[in-house]
């Protein structure tokens, strides 16, 4: 309880040691030190603050820092024992336990966990760490958990050291136990062993393979990691896979897995805590196994074919070897790879069949195999496609007979023949060799030159054929020559026989002479009995080479001779088979002389001589064409000659044409034969073919039209007529408008085809809307073959054009744009081809402009069409009337009437709110007319929630033409309402469209409004017997009137105009009220005056807020009791139970919440 002292030289103090206890002192292991100012007691003296230091346990203690004032001039140190200060607790933990899954040998990771003390009544908590003994020396702290949590986790890779013992404290605000409950550490060290990594990925810096090891003895293990890396200790590691579980001793490490520069495999094992830090660990040897010396030669001698052995040396060591695959692929990386064939190890070659197809694969590669993958990094070697293919094939055949062959073959030899061995030599069918036979044996390479016997038979042999060989095979595609048998004779042999009597020739024999005449001298030329030249005499001596013609004198007589034979001669020897042609004799008379008369007009020809040709024409050099009296030739005329057609035609030209419009009349009457003569280089036959004349007369009768075109200047409708008693030559019948009788004047054709209707069609429309123009008549001809007649028949026209007048529109629809009511007009003058009309609004009169109908057409005799209301103007001007006929509508319209349109709508519609109450509106709404108010009745307001009239109510009673005004109550609910509209009415309907304004609830002082004041009880004698009833009823007086802007009446109003209902007396007008004097006065015109009937007041554009007015005493006679305040002539407000006499009024009193009223004054 007491100590010794210990004098302080500062006030202040922080850090200083306390030193020298009292002897004892430390032994006593726990306890605490105080400060205090008094030797009586550590609470006494000065009163000065004590200050707590720290637990005892040395004898070195840091002085907290603290302030003693005011400063004595001494401090006492004491001493407290626990009985006194520091109860730390003595109870303690139960049933530690602590499991190490840190599996590193030297380290340590877990939970450490343990039973409460029976009472912890003095544990706030508990201390857990480390201690190099079970007393706690050397304590290492591992958490300090309160009370309640029974459990601490640590680590993992906390490192053992020196400790041996894993202790815990119970603790409180006082401090720890002094003896801690001690557990001794057990180290846990669980790592794989016996690692071990063999690559089997045969690319050099490329790993594969599988990772394999032992499982450590330990339950605690739970999973193992592996890791590529650069050392054993994981620097730059790269996981392999996953994780794998315990129980699994290995791990595949994929193919081509980069080398980097890894060294080590290693292997971790994981608790449920942690991954081990230090893990097992093995080196290992990237494995390098590829093939080298690949080599592929080229013995298949095609081009585009390849063929021949590839060949390798396997890897030095072949111990993870398990084969190889070859491919071809399109470069030496393997894109676009093709698996040709697979090997053991062992095998050094592949073998590529002659003709194998090269296709676009430029590399052979070979990868090895082992049994984890394929090699991804092949050797390669570039596949050379050798072509050894002859060049300059040849071979002149100098055998001169059709179908023999005779010469040497020759050829250039290929340029790369490191492989060729042989050539073969070979006659075929074929450029590819079908049916190929070889001639003589195989050739050695540098022999170009074998021979092919002369008459060697060509048979069906085209191609010669040269190979190449080589060790391997033969090539599949030669060079081929195509076979040019050279053949001596001549072709093309002629007689063109320019005698054309029968049974004589006459003219040149000519050839052609053979493509290669190198050999050949002569020619000799016969007459012969047979192809062969059986019985031949020759004609005329041998002709020269180069001389290729022989003339033949006119009127030769061939006797039993048929053909005509060439033979070619060379220096050594003559054909054995000549060239030859049959003899022909010309026989040149036409055939089949035909004419038919396509001119329809009588007397008169037009049409087409036709003949059939001789069947020889090869020496008809003429026709000559006739009109004739007989078919001798009598009295003939050329034709062509007088008529100026062409005299004659060439041979192949088989006709000659007659004009159209020909006489048929000749000088010694009418001509009756047409004769064809044919004529050679010799001259004119003396007979022709002849052919009898008929003339056609075909014209139509009986035309008839009726114009269905109700325009004017227009035609529309169908033309018919008869058609002629015969039609054999007539095609169509032409139809034209035109402006005279036989339409040769501005004539239009009518109708689609350009040649008319066709024949047995007796009818054509004229289009509807075809325009008069000029022409006076419809004329149809008749049309053959070659043309139109000349003389046609004719039908003068007759034009219909129709009309209709007074067309007449009320329109009752008062809304600009719109119309309605019903349009009228007068009958067509002419009703005969009218069936009904047609209403439109139109842009304008004119035929083609824009339009829409109205209604539906109405039959003829009808003469009306009804528009409802709000029938949209639009952009039109004009109504108009369009008639139809059974054709068609008229184009133009028959009448036309300017658009009606009836604006019904107010003007200068306006509203001023006079109703001062937020909310609220009431007063005036005035309008003027409408502009033009013929068919104007009524008129109605609405409040709107916009222009057009939404969700509209209606403001006061429907009001008729003349009214334009309706009163809006005070304090009308203003809701959602921002416009005023007002409707016209028309005897038909309302507008659909009305005048609309704009309103504010507030006061508009813009808009003049009538402010009055009323009697609101009569002038006369009443008789209640009140004591201020008058005795005689007067005319009411008011001396003086006052309108203010304000609620106080302190602003007056005084620019506006005066109105009464009237006066009496020359001196007692309305403006006396306004005078500002009491002695002038307004007498009202009536006396009595009932209720109403006197008012006076004035209009203003400012808002009015309080009325004052002296009028004399009610007793009097001329006063009233009550006085009404009209706006806009309805009732606003009563001040009742007046007196007179003195100042009385209204004012507008404006609520607490926006509302308001009317009050009165009274004095």
């Amino acid at each position: 309880t007491s100590a010794p002292w210990l004098p302080l030289p500062t006030a202040n103090h922080a850090g200083d040691a306390l030193r020298g206890e009292p002897p004892g002192l430390a032994a006593t292991g726990v306890g605490g030190l105080l400060l205090g100012g008094d030797a009586a007691s550590p609470h006494g003296g000065c009163g000065c603050q004590v200050a707590l230091l720290r637990i005892m346990g040395s004898t070195r203690h840091p002085l907290l820092p603290f302030v003693v004032a005011p400063l004595p001039a001494t401090l006492w140190l004491w001493w407290f024992a626990p009985t006194t200060l520091a109860q730390v607790p003595t109870v303690s933990v139960t049933g530690l336990t602590f499991t190490d899954l840190d599996l590193d040998a030297g380290a340590l990771g877990g939970k450490v966990q343990w039973t409460q003390p029976g009472s912890v009544s003095t544990v706030a908590g508990y201390t857990v760490g480390l201690a190099t003994n079970s007393a706690g020396t050397g304590l290492y702290s591992l958490g300090t958990p309160a009370v309640g949590t029974n459990e601490a986790s640590f680590g993992p890779d906390v490192v053992v050291g020196s400790y041996t013992d894993i202790v815990v404290y119970t603790r409180n605000a006082d401090g720890r136990q002094a003896t801690p409950v001690a557990l001794t550490i057990v180290d846990a060290s669980a790592s794989a062993t016996s690692v071990a990594f063999v690559d089997d990925d045969l690319d050099v810096a490329e790993l594969g393979g599988d990772v394999a090891w032992t499982a450590p003895v330990s339950s605690d293990v739970v999973s193992y990691y592996t890791y590529l890396a650069s050392n054993t200790y994981g620097a730059s590691r790269s996981l392999i896979g996953s994780a794998v579980p315990f129980g699994t001793n290995t791990v595949r490490l994929a193919a081509d897995a980069p080398l980097n520069l890894y060294g080590y495999v290693l292997v971790y094992t994981k608790s449920s805590l942690a991954q081990q830090s230090a893990p097992a660990s093995v080196t290992f040897v990237d494995t390098d196994a590829s093939v080298s010396n690949l080599v592929f030669v080229d013995k298949d001698l095609d081009a585009g074919q390849i063929g021949g052995d590839a060949t390798w040396t396997e890897p030095s060591d072949l111990t993870r070897v398990s084969g190889y695959q070859i491919f071809w692929a399109e470069d030496s990386a393997g894109s676009v790879k093709l698996l040709v064939n697979s090997y053991p190890s062992g095998t050094v070659s592949h073998s590529v069949a002659a003709n194998t197809a090269k296709t676009t694969k430029a590399f052979f590669l070979v990868y090895t195999l082992s049994a984890l993958a394929t090699q991804s990094t092949p050797l390669a070697f570039p596949i050379l496609d050798r072509h050894s293919v002859v060049t300059n094939l040849a071979f002149p055949d100098t055998d001169l007979d059709a179908q023999q062959l005779g010469g040497v073959i020759t050829w250039t030899a290929p340029l790369d023949v490191a492989m060729v061995t042989y050539y073969s030599v070979y006659l075929a069918l074929s450029p590819a060799g079908a049916g190929k036979v070889q001639q003589g044996s195989d050739i050695a390479v540098a022999t170009n030159l074998p021979t092919v016997a002369q008459d060697t038979a060509l048979g069906s042999f085209t191609y010669i054929l040269v190979y190449t060989k080589s060790a391997l095979s033969e090539q599949t595609t030669p060079r081929a020559l195509l076979i040019d048998d050279l053949y001596g004779g001549v072709s093309g042999i002629t007689l063109a026989d320019q005698d054309l009597d029968d049974g004589q020739l006459g003219g040149t024999i000519t050839w052609t002479p053979p493509t290669d005449t190198v050999t050949i001298v002569e020619y000799n030329v016969y007459f012969a009995k047979s192809t062969a030249g059986a019985g031949k005499s020759q004609h005329g001596a041998a002709v020269p080479l180069h001389t290729n013609a022989l003339a033949l004198a006119a009127d030769f007589e061939p006797g039993s001779f048929t053909h005509i034979v060439v033979y070619s001669n060379s220096s050594d020897a003559g054909q054995t088979t000549p060239s030859y042609v049959v003899l022909s004799d010309t026989d040149a008379s036409v055939s089949s002389v035909h004419f038919t008369d396509y001119d329809l007009d009588k007397g008169e020809l037009w049409g087409e001589v036709t003949w059939s040709a001789p069947d020889d024409v090869g020496q008809v050099t003429l026709y000559h064409a006739f009109l004739a009296d007989t078919g001798a030739g009598g009295n003939r005329t050329r034709l062509g000659g007088a008529f100026d057609f062409g005299s004659f035609g060439g041979p192949g030209t088989n006709f000659v044409a007659v004009p159209a419009n020909t006489p048929l009349a000749g000088a010694f009457g009418d001509y009756k034969k047409i004769l064809v003569y044919t004529s050679s280089e010799l001259g004119e036959q003396t007979t022709a073919a002849s052919f009898s004349i008929s003339d056609a007369h075909q014209t139509v009768s009986g035309i008839a039209f009726s114009d269905l075109d109700l325009d004017a200047a227009q035609f529309g409708g169908v033309v018919t007529w008869t058609a002629p008693n015969a039609t054999t030559q007539v095609t169509n019948y032409a139809v034209y408008l035109s402006a005279n009788s036989i339409g040769t004047s501005s004539r239009s054709l009518l109708g689609s085809n350009v040649l008319g209707v066709e024949v047995g069609t007796n009818k054509v429309n004229v289009p509807v809307d075809t325009a008069k123009g000029s022409y006076s008549h419809l004329v149809v001809s008749s049309r053959s073959k070659l043309g139109l007649q000349t003389t046609p028949a004719a039908l003068a026209l007759a034009d219909s054009a129709i009309t209709v007048g007074s067309i007449a529109l009320t329109d009752l629809d008062l809304d600009v744009g719109d119309l309605a009511g019903a349009v009228t007009w007068n009958s067509a003058s002419d009703i005969t081809h009218v069936t009904k009309y047609a209403l439109y609004l139109a842009t304008g009169i004119a035929s083609g402009v824009s339009r829409s109908q109205l209604g539906s057409t109405v039959a003829v005799g009808t003469n009306a069409v009804t528009l409802f209301a709000d029938t949209v103007v639009g952009a039109h001007t004009h109504l108009v009337v369009h008639s139809y006929s059974s054709l068609a509508e008229s184009t133009t319209p028959s009448g036309t009437l300017a658009i009606p349109d009836t604006d019904g709508t107010v003007r200068a519609l306006n509203f001023g709110d006079r109703d001062f109450d937020s909310l609220q509106i009431g007063g005036v709404v005035h309008w003027q007319a409408p502009q033009y108010t013929t068919q104007v009745l009524h008129y109605a307001v609405y409040l709107a929630e916009d222009a057009v009239g939404t969700g509209q109510a209606k403001v006061g009673d429907t009001v008729s033409l003349g009214t334009n005004y309706v009163m809006m109550p005070v304090s009308t609910v203003l809701g959602s309402f921002t416009h005023v509209v007002v409707y016209s009415k028309s005897s038909l309907d309302w507008q659909t469209t009305p005048a609309a304004a704009v309103f504010a609830d507030t006061p508009h002082i813009a808009i003049d409004t009538e402010w009055t004041i009323a009697n609101g009880d009569s002038t006369g004698p009443q008789q209640n017997g009140k004591w201020d009833t008058p005795e005689d009823g007067l005319e009411w007086t008011i001396k003086e009137l006052g309108l203010y802007s304000d609620s106080d009446c302190t602003t007056a109003v005084s620019t506006g105009t005066v109105v009464s209902s009237g006066q009496s007396g020359k001196y007692s007008g309305a403006e006396r009220a306004f005078d500002g004097s009491i002695d002038t006065e307004w007498h009202a015109q009536c006396a009595p005056c009932t209720a109403g009937e006197a008012w006076v007041g004035m209009t203003v554009a400012s808002v009015v807020k309080c009325f004052k007015w002296l009028q004399p005493s009610v007793f009097a006679g001329s006063g009233v009791r009550s006085v009404v305040l009209r706006i806009g002539g309805m009732e606003l407000a009563k001040a009742q139970g007046l007196r007179g006499g003195q100042w009385e009024g209204l004012r507008y009193v404006a609520g607490p919440s926006g509302g308001g009223g009317w009050t009165a004054i009274l004095r």
